[in-house]
């Protein structure tokens, strides 16, 4: 039989650890629930980077269509009718599509995988919650039965 002091011990011994344990497993949870907002913002920033560069893609389209167009007129072409003038720029504007839709897809890609990864994050954050209170609710019932036998 154990003395009062000990008893006490005991109890506040396996409170201390039980809190120890829920504490160490909020703490995974919400740097998991940081590590998917982060992943979020990359998915976000991902799609604007995406915008951006489909834009770019559109604005040297441009340039170089006004270019061919100043060289083919320079070079006495009748831009309006010429058949191999229009073959030509129509492929360019094939070109373009092509390149902007190819992008798009890789970017929506890149977003599923960034969503993708956001939940297995915070679902591991949830999962690491959840194991850390059974160990806390262990650990009282093993300190409790500790006690029960001490007394």
């Amino acid at each position: 039989m154990f003395d009062p002091i000990t008893l006490g011990l005991m109890v506040v011994s396996t409170g201390l650890q039980a809190k120890a344990q829920r504490d160490a497993g909020k703490s995974s949870e919400e740097q998991s629930k940081l590590n998917a907002f982060r992943m979020e913002t990359e998915t976000i920033l991902g799609k604007v980077q995406a915008s951006q560069e489909a834009m770019a893609r559109r604005e040297e389209y441009d340039i170089a269509s006004k270019s061919n167009y100043a060289q083919f007129a320079a070079s006495g072409r009748d831009i309006g009718s010429d058949m191999s003038v229009k073959a030509f720029m129509d492929k360019q504007k094939e070109t373009l599509g092509e390149d902007i839709r190819r992008g798009d897809v890789q970017a929506q890609l890149e977003r599923n995988r960034g969503d993708e990864a956001a939940g297995a994050e915070r679902a591991s954050g949830r999962n690491v919650r959840r194991a850390s209170l059974i160990n806390a609710a262990s650990t009282v019932i093993g300190g409790g039965l500790d006690i029960y036998k001490a007394r």
